[in-house]
């Protein structure tokens, strides 16, 4: 499966909460570009993982081909997942 997988971010919340000792954490892995896409997964390609408590949500993205767009577009796809879970 690789870096850019449902398992690798799900590991890295749980790890920054067990680090940090925090409820709940944000973890992000993806193919961000311009360079390192594949036909399976190309660029763009993102995974996000938010915890909160012992609630696990992890989604797949496809946020486009730009390097800084799918930065802040994955940092705002984040933002929004862990907000929908804490309502």
């Amino acid at each position: 499966k690789g870096a850019v997988s449902r398992e690798v971010a799900e590991q890295m919340a749980r790890g920054v909460a067990a680090v940090t000792g925090t409820t709940c954490a944000i973890a992000v892995t993806g193919i961000m570009g311009p360079d390192g896409g594949s036909e399976e997964k190309p660029v763009g390609t993102v995974w996000v993982a938010t915890l909160c408590g012992e609630r696990l949500s992890s989604r797949e993205y496809r946020v486009g081909k730009s390097r800084a767009q799918n930065i802040e577009r994955t940092a705002r796809l984040a933002i929004l997942q862990m907000l929908m879970m804490l309502q």
